[in-house]
């Protein structure tokens, strides 16, 4: 019987390593109670006393694998969970929870456990995707993903919450199957999980994960903040988790007062960048024109 009341997991490379940081640190203060196991991807292991000191009930497993390209990386990295979560359903017994390594906890997530008990699977559900209501005859001529069907994109596996039960041990082995065959390419993992998910859907209790637990946009209703592209790189974002580390670690800050520029210095950066807007549109008439001639 495992002592922990949920298990969090999460695979990071060192691009993401400054992300999983500031979620452990998230983590740290507002589910302590939960264990957090990381693969991380390519990581030298020295930097594990610094992250365990970040999170006291933290696991890490190390991979390490020579990819021939970023892409390559990539895809592994956000397929790897879906052989993670067999080796952890085998390992406890507690419901499992996956989260993206750049993501953050912001506010008591107790309650969070009692829904992961609440039903065997959930997860982000796209109900606007187009595959949704669409027939055969229009699935036949949608776009297929890596493993050659149209599914990619119903689900966004950024937070995905699963019981511990036997049905479930086996969809997560048979999902495992489907992506091992294309472990490199990005969106095998998600594809592969919708498709599983069709195989089981009358075996299984599912729920549509409530926005709650996976917002793009902060605020102080949310449990855990899953920011992608634009939103992740906000300032806001970033300073936010920064806060979380400088929390956990006690850091002596010193607060710098923010400066102001002058008018002049505004006014001076705007014409520039007038001046600059000018003379590019000068360019492409001229190269629009040569080509109108040519």
């Amino acid at each position: 019987m495992s002592r922990y009341p949920i298990i969090l997991c999460s695979v990071a490379s060192n691009d993401f390593l400054h992300y999983l940081e500031r979620l452990l640190a998230s983590v740290h203060i507002n589910l302590p109670e939960a264990l957090f196991y990381v693969v991380l991807v390519n990581v030298d292991k020295l930097k594990t006393n610094y992250l365990a000191s970040l999170y006291d009930n933290l696991i890490i497993e190390y991979d390490y694998v020579h990819f021939k390209n970023h892409a390559d990386q990539q895809g592994y990295c956000t397929n790897r969970r879906s052989t993670l979560l067999p080796h952890l359903f085998k390992k406890y017994d507690s419901p499992i929870v996956w989260i993206d390594s750049d993501s953050l906890f912001v506010r008591p997530a107790q309650e969070l456990i009692e829904y992961a008990k609440s039903c065997d699977f959930s997860i982000m559900y796209n109900d606007d995707h187009p595959v949704i209501k669409a027939n055969k005859k229009k699935l036949m001529k949608l776009p297929k993903g890596p493993l050659g069907s149209p599914y990619y994109g119903v689900f966004s596996a950024g937070l995905i919450t699963m019981k511990n039960s036997q049905i479930m041990k086996e969809f997560v082995d048979s999902w495992s199957n489907r992506v091992r065959k294309r472990i490199l390419s990005w969106y095998a993992d998600q594809e592969g999980l919708f498709l599983t998910y069709l195989d089981y859907k009358d075996r299984i209790v599912f729920k549509s994960l409530p926005e709650k637990y996976w917002s793009r946009f902060f605020t102080e209703d949310n449990l855990i903040w899953v920011p992608k592209g634009y939103y992740r790189d906000k300032i806001d974002f970033y300073s936010k988790g920064e806060n979380f580390l400088i929390n956990r670690r006690n850091w002596p800050v010193i607060e710098i007062e923010e400066e102001i520029r002058s008018t002049q210095e505004v006014i001076e950066s705007v014409t520039i960048k007038k001046l600059i807007g000018k003379i590019l549109r000068k360019i492409i008439k001229i190269f629009k024109l040569q080509d109108f001639i040519g």
